[in-house]
């Protein structure tokens, strides 16, 4: 208990650094972990050696800067292609880790091992982000897509931190049965999930007072609809299973701020994120490769953090043309969204420069005229258009409004507005 709140007490502290003072803390916590896992993980003892990097103790600022700089970004594939052995530090057994295991949305589950104080810094920084987006520990938070049960303990018995949860393979259904019986105040779960409970909720008789949407990308459209059918604002975290909880959304003045004191990230020439965690050592991840295509705003006045000024989403997602250039997931769901009838959709890709479209519609309307304005708004697409009764949650227990099966070596990202 002293240990949680010690780290609970040091990251909001870390709120009040300069931007000078973070980059410092960055830094250290950067050559740390980096000698450590030079030191005594053989996967990047094995990568260092082969880019012919000598990693020191005793490096400067600028040359911790200059060390990462040279280090190869490591992808999920290259990590899932080493026995678990070679990415965990040889000090623990595996036995006395604890396994954050992603959904699969890559098509391959992968576990990332954190040691129990490890454990307890990511959640700190999960609770840090719930806090600076609004959420009142005194208030019931229900979580419709969860992973597994919360656990009873002392807390909850005191009315402080009371949380219920559900897993993703319920029907939208159950899940809102469930919401009334507990009454919260908070519901938290996937974008997607959560758009598909406010369909069918009557006006706000929840009455739930904040949603946070997380675990995939929120378009505009899916925001706008959950707010206008809970009455309330929807705030956007930002993350993933093997790293943490990355961004939140500020509740003063609503930017996604990154929280830069447990992840150093930079952006890539294809505008592809890459993260390395600075607080994880037995299973260190560094320069990993998260695939989202995103874009960083320049350093706030306000908070030592930088925000993300936009998510297009995980490029595993993008439509392919035949020309090989992609087009985001954002760009396809709002074009079909403009049309009022279509009550649910999947776009899902099969072949370049082809797509399936699965609608459920409101009511009877010109197909024909559809075509013509996706075919408008999004040029080098041809969508073969189908109306269904309803869309199934994927694989991955999600209503994922855009799948691509297709195979990519892109040259850029159309932009379509």
């Amino acid at each position: 208990m002293i240990y949680k709140l010690l780290s609970f007490v040091l990251s909001v502290r870390n709120l009040f650094l300069s931007r000078k003072e973070l980059r410092v803390l960055q830094l250290r916590k950067l050559n740390k972990v980096i000698c450590y896992a030079a030191k005594h993980v053989p996967y990047y003892r094995d990568l260092f050696k082969k880019a012919g990097l000598f990693v020191g103790k005793d490096l400067s600022l600028s040359q911790v800067q200059e060390l990462y700089s040279k280090i190869p970004v490591s992808s999920k594939d290259d990590l899932l292609a080493r026995n678990v052995s070679d990415l965990i530090t040889r000090e623990y057994v595996l036995s006395e880790l604890k396994a954050e295991s992603t959904s699969g949305s890559s098509g391959k589950r992968f576990d990332c091992y954190l040691t129990r104080r490890e454990f307890i810094k990511k959640n700190t920084i999960r609770l840090r982000s719930l806090l600076c987006s609004g959420y009142n520990p005194f208030l019931k938070m229900f979580n419709c897509d969860a992973v597994y049960e919360p656990r009873s303990n002392l807390l909850a018995k005191l009315c402080v931190f009371r949380k219920k949860a559900v897993d993703g393979v319920r029907s939208p259904d159950y899940v809102l049965k469930q919401i009334m019986e507990y009454k919260p105040s908070v519901l938290v779960g996937f974008p997607s999930n959560i758009r598909e409970i406010a369909k069918i909720v009557d006006g706000n008789s929840l009455h739930v007072k904040t949603v946070i949407a997380l675990g995939e990308m929120l378009d505009a459209e899916t925001k706008r609809f959950i707010e206008e059918k809970f009455l309330t604002k929807v705030k956007e975290h930002y993350g993933a299973r093997e790293v943490g909880r990355l961004a939140f959304e500020d509740s003063k003045d609503g930017k996604l701020y990154l929280n830069e004191d447990a992840y150093f990230f930079e952006v890539n020439n294809d505008n592809e994120l890459i993260v390395t965690t600075l607080d994880q050592f037995a299973m260190p991840l560094i320069k990993y490769n998260l695939r989202d295509i995103v874009e960083i705003g320049d350093d706030s006045r306000d908070k030592p953090f930088r925000h993300i000024i936009s998510i297009q989403g995980r490029k595993d997602d993008f439509l392919v043309l035949k020309n090989d250039d992609l087009v985001s997931p954002c760009a396809i769901i709002n074009v079909i969204t403009l049309e009022k009838n279509v009550k649910a959709f999947r776009v899902v890709q099969d072949t370049k420069g082809e797509a399936d479209l699965f609608m459920v519609v409101h009511s009877p309307f010109s197909i024909e005229s559809f075509t013509e304005c996706i075919r408008d708004k999004l040029p080098g697409l041809t969508f073969r258009i189908m109306t269904v009764n309803a869309i199934p949650k994927n694989d991955l227990n999600k209503f994922k409004a855009v799948i691509c099966n297709v195979q990519r070596v892109a040259k850029q990202v159309n932009e379509y507005t």
